[in-house]
């Protein structure tokens, strides 16, 4: 399970990358600031906005993503701070703009995450009683 939850984690997170890198490179067009003007002059410039902020939460949630598969990978931090991270990262851009899809690998990787097994350390027997 750790090799899987790691190497969708950071497939979802490449993905994230790739489109939030994609939609902002669109977003500083000249274009897309004409069309974001003429709907701001009309009232409808609201799709613009998620739009804004789900590009950078892609980006930052790709990060997050990043890291906690590799947390994950490297059995470092815990099994629910690991899959909470990757469920949070992979959630969050979709509450922004259903548009923004390519976190959803990094849901699975997040519910794949709480199965990973994690190794306990070794307690130390007890003191023999005298």
């Amino acid at each position: 399970m750790r090799w899987a939850a790691g190497i969708i984690g950071i497939l979802g997170a490449f993905g994230s990358f790739a489109l939030g890198g994609k939609w902002l490179s669109d977003l500083q067009t000249k274009e897309v600031q004409s069309v974001r003007t003429l709907a701001d002059a009309l009232g409808g410039g609201g799709e613009f906005d998620s739009l804004e902020k789900a590009t950078y939460a892609l980006l930052v949630c790709g990060a997050i993503g990043l890291v906690a598969s590799i947390l994950v990978l490297s059995r470092r931090l815990g099994r629910w701070p690991n899959a909470i991270l990757l469920l949070v990262a992979g959630l969050a851009p979709l509450g922004l703009s259903l548009k923004a899809m390519f976190g959803v690998p990094m849901v699975l990787a997040g519910l794949l995450a709480f199965f990973v097994k994690y190794d306990r350390k070794a307690v130390p027997p007890a003191p023999p009683k005298i």
